[in-house]
This record gives C-alpha cells, sequence and structure tokens, in this order.
C-alpha cells in the first residue's frame, strides 16, 4: 500500500468504521446484518492472526505450541522461518476481544461450521467491538442513561479511511495488477455482501463494485467460506423484511 495512506485497523474496526457515518452517529446497516457482518470480520481477523484455520467449512483452533507456524487460511503468505509464533489466547499482550472468542473456540474444538460460530457471535458482537475501538480512542459514546447509547468517530479522517484504503487497492488491482492483502480483500467481500459499495464511491459504484469482486477473488477458497456465510445470511434477513 502506498505510504500516505493511513495505517490499518483490525477487520471488524474497519467494517464498523464503513458501515457508519465519518460524522456523528449516523448507521447505515440494520443491527441483524451489522452484526453478521462484524462477526464474520471477527472470524477473519482471528485467521489473519493464526489463531484459527478455517478447514472445510469450519473453524479449527489451532494450537500454537503444537504446530509450526503456518499460514491460518490456505493461500495466506507463509510467516518467515524464524518469525515469532503467535502466543496463546491468555498470554500477555493478544487483544482482549480475541481471548474472549478464542476461549469459546478453544473449549468446542473443530466441532463447529463457520455459519454456526456466525450465529453465536451476532448477539454480542458489536458491543464487544465498539468497546475495543472506544478503548483504542477511536469512538466515544454518545446518549445518556435514557436512551439507547450511540457511538461516533473521535475523528473523521480516520473513520473514512478504510474505504480510502479498499478504494485504493481494488483500482490499483484492477489498473496496475498491484497486490492486494488478505484483510482487504476480506473487506471488499464484506462490502459487497451488505450492499455497502455506495458508502466507498457512491459516484463510481458499478465500476468500483467489478473491482471488488476482483479483489475478492484474489482470497483462498477457505477463506471465502467466511463471506459465504455472512452473504446467505444477510439474504436470509433481507427476504424475512420482505415477506
Amino acid at each position: 500500500m502506498s505510504s500516505y495512506l493511513p495505517r490499518r485497523r483490525p477487520l471488524a474496526d474497519e467494517f464498523w468504521f464503513l458501515s457508519h457515518r465519518d460524522y456523528g452517529t449516523g448507521r447505515l446497516l440494520a443491527d441483524g446484518i451489522l452484526g453478521t457482518a462484524l462477526a464474520g470480520a471477527l472470524i477473519g481477523e482471528l485467521a489473519l492472526a493464526g489463531y484459527v484455520r478455517l478447514q472445510a467449512g469450519r473453524v479449527v483452533p489451532i494450537d500454537p505450541a503444537a504446530e509450526p507456524a503456518e499460514p491460518a487460511v490456505t493461500g495466506y503468505p507463509r510467516h518467515a522461518a524464524n518469525a515469532r509464533r503467535i502466543p496463546p489466547p491468555r498470554q500477555v499482550g493478544i487483544d482482549p476481544l480475541h481471548g474472549i472468542v478464542m476461549t469459546e473456540i478453544t473449549a468446542r474444538g473443530a466441532l463447529y461450521p463457520v455459519t454456526d460460530w456466525i450465529t453465536f457471535l451476532v448477539k454480542d458482537v458489536a458491543q464487544h467491538v465498539t468497546g475495543r475501538m472506544e478503548a483504542a480512542g477511536l469512538l466515544r459514546p454518545v446518549g445518556g442513561v435514557l436512551r439507547r447509547r450511540k457511538w461516533e468517530p473521535v475523528d473523521a479522517s480516520t473513520a473514512s479511511s478504510p474505504g480510502v484504503a479498499l478504494r485504493y487497492q481494488a483500482r490499483a488491482l484492477v489498473t496496475a495488477g498491484a497486490p492486494v492483502d488478505q484483510q482487504t480483500a476480506l473487506l471488499a467481500g464484506l462490502t459487497l455482501a451488505t450492499g455497502l459499495v455506495r458508502q466507498v464511491d457512491v459516484d463510481d459504484m458499478s465500476n468500483l463494485r467489478d473491482a471488488l469482486l476482483e479483489v475478492v477473488n484474489t482470497l483462498p477458497d477457505d477463506a471465502l467460506t467466511v463471506l459465504r456465510a455472512v452473504q446467505d445470511s444477510v439474504t436470509a434477513q433481507a427476504r424475512q423484511v420482505r415477506r
């Protein structure tokens, strides 16, 4: 990525910004769809960090003490031979949200598919993600005791940065064949699955949608299971609304 682009945030944080207005508390998705996408993003974070492997449609916890450093999703860039090993969830330094989710996943092993984990995480994932973002100084709460708590970005330029990075990398891939990192590809897939293309670029939605599809196509098949699970859930929720 070009050096002038802002630094990256965790995938779920980036999607939260993408699904909300840069100013104020405006939200662009219904609760259920937002929760579904955030749950998928959180599973993607765990795979990118090397805590889980996505295999045959299931979320498989990785024991760092028993396995060599390998890509958590088939097709991810391999770690260098001397790379620092990913610490187990309860060690100091892990993202607390990752630790919470990995405690659940580790306790259940490789029994459940991606769709089940998304369903499990949906209820509380928005609360956990906004709590992490508040702790990082990215969001501030708005609203009193008698009103539902809402959140607004602390800095509008930071809030807009995921859309800027996504638009830039998608077009760089199409026009110059520039490499795309896996987090960007997952963010592109979540953007398409939830219909947020307009938020990324309202003036060039059609071309951007095609570019985002090219970005998603760089993902390995196992990683695509997360995006398919999110899209299937979003489609089911849309059908329920239309009835």
